[in-house]
């Protein structure tokens, strides 16, 4: 019996190990899908930039615009650098940052137009402002794909050591059954730890 049971905890901890095997493979795959598409977006937006500041021409408040110009190149060198497959902690860390920079830049040169009645009515100015906020809102909804897909990756980890515990568990409980005085004990150990793999395992299905 004692081989039985010991077998039967060994089983469940690999279905948990294969099962949370894929589902941090998903849980990656999902972060790494939303990251490039946040890329893509910020892609998107930096275009949109230079045909703001254009179209604000001399109206625009010049050192607002020059700051925003000056911001906007390190986020596309950062941006370049990550289109590269150079994406690291370290890479990411620096874009995101970049990409901060040059967004404060925007809101304060766009606070600063629209204390400017020639451009508040000028068309132009007007349809490439709307260009810009529409694509700075896919940013944000990009983002929020990418926080909502780490917080995810985040549970899966939770769940994975919530298993790793329960297997550890079951597999003490046939450890005590193969001891003297430890029957009860180690049946209701190796009871309480295979649900818990069983439930962890269907949760990371």
């Amino acid at each position: 019996m004692t081989l039985a049971t010991t077998a039967s905890a060994l089983l469940s901890a690999a279905l948990l190990a294969g099962c949370g095997f894929q589902s941090f493979a998903r849980s990656d795959a999902a972060i790494e899908r939303a990251a490039l598409a946040l890329e893509g977006r910020e892609r998107e937006r930096l275009a949109l930039v230079e045909p703001l500041l254009q179209a604000a021409g001399e109206r625009g408040d010049k050192g607002d615009a020059e700051r925003v110009r000056v911001a906007a190149a390190p986020a596309g060198a950062a941006l370049a650098t990550l289109a590269r497959g150079e994406r690291t902690p370290a890479t990411r860390a620096a874009s995101d940052d970049a990409q901060a920079r040059l967004r404060a830049g925007l809101l304060r040169f766009l606070e600063g137009a629209e204390r400017t009645p020639r451009l508040r009515a000028d068309p132009a100015y007007r349809a490439a402002q709307a260009r810009l906020e529409e694509a700075d809102g896919r940013v944000a909804a990009a983002q929020r794909r990418l926080l909502e897909a780490r917080q995810e990756r985040a549970a899966v980890r939770g769940v994975g050591l919530t298993g790793l515990h329960a297997g550890e568990l079951a597999l003490d409980g046939a450890r005590r059954l193969g001891e003297r005085g430890e029957l009860v004990a180690g049946a209701a150990r190796l009871t309480a730890g295979l649900a818990g793999v069983v439930g962890v395992a269907w949760e990371l299905r």
